[in-house]
């Protein structure tokens, strides 16, 4: 059972995640393997079919894996080792923010991170994996008071 989080914790789990996450997407851009591409690839389509039939655990694992993978990718020990410390909170923020209609805002930004690290882009893949989390921190103009406390 994954627990909930929201309010603020939920912020500071994305400013985390911000941080690791564009270093890792730069990392994997530059560092990735065939097989990291496959296994990349992989979870995003797993991550659309479980989205496109509405199943929310498997959105949950899947987007998580695909995360996990991107920093995997980077071939970094400690980025991997620090990120597997907050796995836990990522899959939680993924609850936290996966339902209508935040999920839309990230859905072309998940896209263009994996296509930017196919094309072994390091700026875009950074700017794409940052993009992702500031349309999270973000859900409406009101920001971080948009989401429940």
């Amino acid at each position: 059972m994954i627990r909930r989080i929201c309010g603020s914790e939920l912020r500071d789990v994305l400013h985390v995640r911000r941080a690791l996450e564009v270093e890792g997407a730069r990392l994997a851009a530059t560092a990735r393997t065939d097989a990291d591409l496959a296994a990349l690839t992989d979870w995003m389509s797993r991550r659309e079919r479980a989205r496109r039939e509405g199943d929310q655990d498997a959105f949950v694992r899947a987007d998580t894996g695909f995360h996990t993978t991107i920093i995997h990718s980077g071939h970094d020990a400690l980025l991997t080792e620090l990120y597997r410390g907050i796995t836990e909170a990522v899959a939680a923020s993924v609850v936290a923010t996966s339902a209508p209609p935040l999920i839309e805002r990230v859905e072309i930004a998940h896209q263009n991170l994996l296509a930017a690290i196919n094309a072994r882009d390091p700026d875009r893949a950074a700017a794409e994996a940052g993009r992702v989390i500031d349309r999270l921190l973000a859900p409406r103009e009101g920001g971080l008071g948009a989401y429940p406390p």
